[in-house]
């Protein structure tokens, strides 16, 4: 784990590892005006975070303890902390609406909440029926990622749309 950058040095190692992962995510900025705010865009998920640079307050370079995996650790004046990894976007889910959750992963990232969602799907089919706990403990899951997503600022409106009738047949399955 290399020493945080903070100020200017932070921006610049923000920039650089940007640039490095370009399938990723894209930077979008107004190099006419330096104190405009700036975008990433995850390119697989659309999804978009905008702060100013100025924000940046610190970075960290680190490695997943899991997977040896390299990210970025970001901290941001207001309070928001996440990380810009190979995979897109990763913050911590949220369980101030849903409680304490026995299987909740430590972070979270929108392919990781894809593929839940994808299983969650598949429970909710005719052919898995008396599933319903176990949809219900994924779709928790899942609102605690979403929580956590809109925490750092990124709009999560989709993916609430996309579970609104799982939801519903499972209150109607009771």
């Amino acid at each position: 784990m290399a020493e945080p950058l903070r100020g200017i040095e932070a921006q610049v190692a923000l920039r650089e590892r940007l640039e490095r992962m370009p399938r990723t995510f894209t930077l979008v900025e107004d190099h006419g005006n330096p104190l405009a705010p700036v975008t990433v865009l995850e390119n697989d998920s659309g999804k978009q975070l905008r702060f100013a640079m100025g924000q940046v307050v610190q970075v960290e370079d680190d490695r997943s303890p899991d997977t040896g995996t390299r990210y970025l650790r970001l901290w941001l004046d207001d309070g928001r902390t996440l990380a810009l990894s190979g995979i897109g976007f990763v913050f911590l889910p949220l369980t101030h609406s849903t409680g304490p959750l026995p299987d909740l992963p430590p972070a979270a990232s929108f392919r990781d909440f894809q593929k839940l969602f994808r299983h969650l799907d598949h429970l909710m089919t005719d052919h898995h029926e008396g599933h319903e706990r176990e949809a219900l403990q994924v779709l928790m899951v899942l609102l605690a990622f979403l929580d956590g997503a809109r925490a750092i600022g990124l709009a999560v409106d989709e993916e609430e749309r996309a579970l609104e009738p799982i939801l519903e047949r499972l209150e109607k399955l009771g």
